[in-house]
């Protein structure tokens, strides 16, 4: 209980630094996303790891070195996502990466294209106490889905899904708290009689579906004719997330945000780097300084169309911030506050 009013406190914190426009500050990072892999196994149409975009080195996460990451940010760490470049699914030993951080009292997260979720693997997540997961399908039709998610089967993973789900009720278990997430590729959000059919089946098995619109990976799939990106909304606000969480790549590279796929603005590592140094180190102040005078892009081409600068604040809370202060509130709770807090924000974008 301790643990958690104290990551509250660190989630008003960062606000507190991100008012008052301090650049070196005083909170710690409370949520990482930390890459077991960027090897994937599909070639999706929307992903610049399935486009062939990726030129950095791939490889996979040693098991010691996501330990020391792990035991060095517990004492203020809410929640680490396990995905960023890759399919997490990958690593020979995600399931004892998850079961690591949760056994050092951290919230656990993935996301997923579910195209590996075995049903031995599905036993394993469930033992290792995720807390939450996101499957990853784009396309309410076999041939909308195998159109953008290239090299999966539309009926195999979609029963990957369903028997993961149904698992996981037969076991009475609270978590993981389960999202079925689908871009919408045609840049149409609107439900139709097709789409409530599909998502007809997940009645009484998912927490959540989420529908979401492209990222542009900053320039590089703005102009693509195979998909609708996001519009700008012509707004800008300072990203949030430079004050509040880290992205840890596979190698100890620390990025400031998973759109670095190539890893454009690097922070330091983890591999001889501490995280605390790291996050009021001079790569990162200058982002924030940059961020704050909206010259950013200049260093960091890669926050072009970024879906958290180009939001609105409510109640003077930018978008970076909202997400890691919902999370702070859930570990009171559970995750259907934060999905209600979450909504009503977004609904007054």
């Amino acid at each position: 209980m301790v643990k958690k009013f104290y990551i509250l406190y660190q989630s008003l914190l960062s606000l507190y630094n991100y008012r008052l426009k301090k650049t070196i500050v005083s909170n710690y990072p409370t949520y990482f996303y930390v890459e077991p892999t960027n090897h994937c196994n599909l070639r999706c149409i929307m992903c610049p790891n399935g486009r062939g975009m990726t030129k950095i080195q791939k490889g996979y996460m040693d098991f010691e070195l996501y330990m020391r990451i792990i035991d060095q940010i517990k004492p203020f760490t809410s929640t680490v996502l396990l995905a960023v470049g890759g399919e997490p699914l990958l690593h020979p030993k995600f399931s004892q990466m998850v079961r690591y951080a949760s056994k050092a009292g951290i919230k656990t997260m993935i996301n997923t294209n579910a195209t590996l979720l075995t049903k031995e693997l599905s036993h394993q997540l469930l033992d290792a106490n995720l807390d939450m997961i996101s499957f990853a399908f784009d396309g309410h039709t076999k041939e909308n889905y195998e159109s953008a998610r290239r090299g999966a089967n539309f009926e195999e993973t979609l029963g990957n899904i369903l028997y993961f789900l149904k698992l996981k009720n037969k076991a009475k278990s609270k978590i993981p708290h389960c999202t079925l997430s689908m871009l919408m590729l045609d840049g149409k959000t609107e439900i139709d009689e097709e789409k409530k059919k599909f998502f007809g089946q997940f009645k009484g098995l998912i927490n959540n579906i989420r529908l979401r619109e492209v990222n542009s990976w900053g320039a590089n799939l703005k102009e693509d004719t195979n998909f609708i990106c996001r519009e700008s909304k012509n707004v800008f606000n300072p990203c949030g997330r430079l004050w509040s969480m880290l992205c840890v790549k596979w190698d100890g590279v620390v990025v400031p945000c998973i759109c670095n796929f190539n890893n454009e603005y690097q922070l330091g590592n983890l591999q001889t780097d501490n995280i605390l140094d790291i996050w009021n180190g001079e790569h990162l102040v200058g982002l924030r300084q940059a961020m704050l005078k909206n010259s950013h892009q200049e260093i960091s081409p890669i926050c072009e169309n970024c879906a958290i600068t180009d939001s609105k604040t409510i109640l003077g809370i930018p978008a970076g911030i909202r997400a890691i202060l919902s999370d702070a509130v859930v570990n009171f709770s559970d995750n259907r506050l934060e999905e209600y807090l979450l909504r009503i924000m977004d609904s007054k974008k």
